[in-house]
């Protein structure tokens, strides 16, 4: 551990670099999810793919933070693709529950 005003080795800061990396792609995947489940209650989006699924190193973490965000009629069917289940809900849960 570096005390105040050290510099950090190589190895230190590419992990700091990746490590902040990390978060902001974090984040961008919870604003995705908020977007596509938008787009899924008030448009025809039935269908989303993300092509960073590709990427083994994250491919899990992503998967995990769509899931947890996007609600169950986004089925994940593999690939980075997830398919809306129009036919179970087509609008949007809230304005049903206004109803």
């Amino acid at each position: 551990m570096h005390g105040v005003g050290l510099p950090l080795s190589y190895l230190e800061l590419t992990t700091v670099i990746a490590d902040h990396d990390l978060v902001e792609l974090d984040t961008a995947y919870e604003l995705i999810a908020h977007t596509v489940m938008s787009l899924g209650w008030t448009s025809s989006l039935v269908r989303f793919q993300s092509f960073d699924f590709g990427r083994e190193g994250i491919r899990a973490s992503l998967e995990k933070k769509l899931n947890d965000h996007l609600d169950p009629l986004w089925i994940y069917s593999g690939n980075g693709l997830w398919i809306r289940d129009s036919a179970s809900n087509p609008t949007n849960p809230e304005e049903g529950a206004e109803a």
